[in-house]
Order: structure tokens, then C-alpha cells, then sequence
């Protein structure tokens, strides 16, 4: 018997949300997954392969525009993977030759501000160093970036949206930059 589920089956046995002998009898062998969000450099891979299943088999050439692969690769992905394979026969439906920006639905195709930077801007009344706080925030985005992608620069930059040349600079700004590619 193959089980997946969303949540901390082991937390919900604690919590009495789930059967304690249930969870003993699938729990045989455990695979972790990270969610889809957390893995988006297995995006354009998952896309060629639903495309794949979805299309007409003599198809050859481009699957997706660039424009729309980076939606998709910024994309949080609450259904994970089905979701991804929903999006994908949906862009299929409409556009039998290419996935697009305007074979997207539209909640991914909105860009959303990041939830870090909250919906509310407070000024305190002393004042602020507006110069600092960016900085703090471009320091931040670098090594998380950085740590996401193990540590990768061109992937970190790639992951960023900013050209190699323009991330190394920036670490380089705050001296974060070791040397090695």
C-alpha cells in the first residue's frame, strides 16, 4: 500500500487526528518529499513531462515560452505537483502547440509582491533609514538564494531573476562573495 499525505501523520497521531494503529500499519517505509515549492529547479522537467503526457505524440520543439516557465518557477504551488499537471493539460486544452503566458490561469499568472514585505507600510514617526532597510532586505534575498540553492551562485542568480555578473557584484557589496563559482 502506497500513502501521501500533506501532513505530520506522526503530529496528528499526537494530536489524536489520526489512528495511532493506522499510522503503525502504513508507516512500513517513509519517503519525505519537499513540497514543489521548495524544488523549483524540477519545474521544467515536470512540465516536459506532462506535456508529454497530455500532447499529441508528433509534437517536436518548444513546450512552454520562457515567460511562461519563469511564472511558473515563482509560482508557490498550494496542490504541489497536481496542481503543476492541472496547469499543464489546462495550457494544453487551449493551446494545443504551446504552453503560454495566456494558457496560464490566472492566479498564476498575477505576481504577488512577497508575503515578507506584508500588506501594510508603517513609517515610524523618528524616522527611518530607508537606504539600510533595502540593503538588510537584498542581504537577506542573497543568502537565502544562496542557501536554497546549496550554495550554487548561478542558480542562486538564475533563481533571482538577475544576470551572474549582477549577483556577484552584489555579494561582493556586502561581502558575501568567497571567490569560487
Amino acid at each position: 500500500v502506497l500513502t501521501a499525505s500533506n501532513r505530520d501523520l506522526q503530529e496528528q497521531v499526537a494530536a489524536g487526528g489520526f489512528r495511532e494503529d493506522l499510522y503503525y500499519r502504513i508507516n512500513v517505509v517513509q519517503i519525505t518529499m519537499p513540497p514543489l515549492r521548495d524544488r523549483i529547479e524540477d519545474i521544467p522537467l515536470l512540465v516536459e513531462h506532462f506535456f508529454r503526457k497530455y500532447c499529441d505524440h508528433g509534437h517536436s520543439g518548444e513546450t512552454i515560452t520562457p515567460a511562461a516557465l519563469k511564472l511558473l518557477m515563482n509560482y508557490a504551488f498550494p496542490g504541489n505537483i497536481r496542481e503543476l499537471e492541472n496547469i499543464v493539460e489546462r495550457s494544453l486544452i487551449l493551446d494545443r502547440q504551446i504552453i503560454s503566458e495566456s494558457s496560464l490561469p490566472e492566479h498564476v499568472r498575477v505576481v504577488r509582491s512577497p508575503d515578507c514585505l506584508g500588506s501594510e507600510v508603517v513609517i515610524p514617526d523618528g524616522g527611518m533609514a530607508l537606504e539600510v532597510l533595502l540593503e538588510e532586505l537584498e542581504k537577506k534575498y542573497l543568502l537565502k538564494a544562496l542557501d536554497k540553492t546549496g550554495g550554487a551562485k548561478k542558480k542562486a542568480a538564475d533563481l533571482l531573476g538577475m544576470s551572474f555578473r549582477s549577483f556577484r557584484y552584489r555579494l561582493a557589496k556586502f561581502g558575501l562573495d568567497s571567490g569560487d563559482e
